[in-house]
């Protein structure tokens, strides 16, 4: 049986590979965004297992935690590094396994790094006092996943961020195409390809479509 601490996990680890842009807070299987600042992807992943707080900053998050030594605690615990005045400019969710995942900055998107790693950057590690999502069990779970926008997705679409999703998956599942959130020739003849593994024919994303992508 897998925890939140499980789901947490899974959920931070599918987004390595996003990008970052600062203010953003693409909330992964919510509302199926792909950019995320450092805060904003702490958000995130801890609305997508149910804890809901207010988006804030890494200072903000800072002064609603409690200092502690060493994370231990999947998604309440978490590190920040400190400008000279002692307010914090950056912060990364622990995820268990001597690890943590962050949204590092623009030339870097999410990334995965170890406690150690970031310690040596020169974090510091707090704590939610009011966040509890379990232990760790060894489970797998799939990812939550990113919602259906709702409305059918082709060529011309206006919906850049659902583009993007769709472009980053293609290429996940082995079909090569730009990731620039157009969707024109090039996406369409690559949705048109991926369909056609399953037998369907044009190359509209829809709520199907989307699911196949998805997993």
């Amino acid at each position: 049986m897998s925890t939140r601490a499980d789901q947490f996990r899974a959920n931070a680890l599918h987004e390595v590979g996003e990008d970052y842009q600062w203010g953003k807070e693409g909330t992964g299987g919510v509302a199926g965004n792909d950019e995320y600042d450092c805060s904003g992807f702490t958000w995130a992943m801890l609305n997508d297992v149910g804890v809901k707080m207010a988006r804030t900053t890494a200072e903000g998050f800072r002064k609603r935690g409690k200092a502690i030594i060493a994370p231990s605690m999947v998604g309440a615990d978490f590190g920040v590094l400190l400008r000279p005045d002692g307010t914090a400019h950056h912060i990364a969710p622990f995820i268990g396994k001597d690890e943590v995942v962050e949204a590092k900055g623009e030339a870097y998107g999410v990334v995965k790094t170890t406690v150690a790693a970031f310690h040596k950057r020169g974090a510091r590690w707090y704590h939610f006092p009011d966040v509890n999502l379990g232990s760790l069990t060894g489970a797998n779970p799939v990812p939550s996943p990113r919602a259906y926008p709702g409305h059918l997705i082709t060529w011309g679409s206006k919906d850049n961020t659902s583009t993007r999703w769709i472009q980053k998956r293609l290429n996940a599942h082995g079909i090569h195409v730009a990731v620039n959130g157009v969707f024109a020739r090039e996406t369409y003849a690559a949705t048109t390809a991926f369909r056609h593994r399953y037998g369907w024919h044009g190359g509209t994303v829809g709520p199907q479509t989307w699911k196949a992508l998805a997993s």
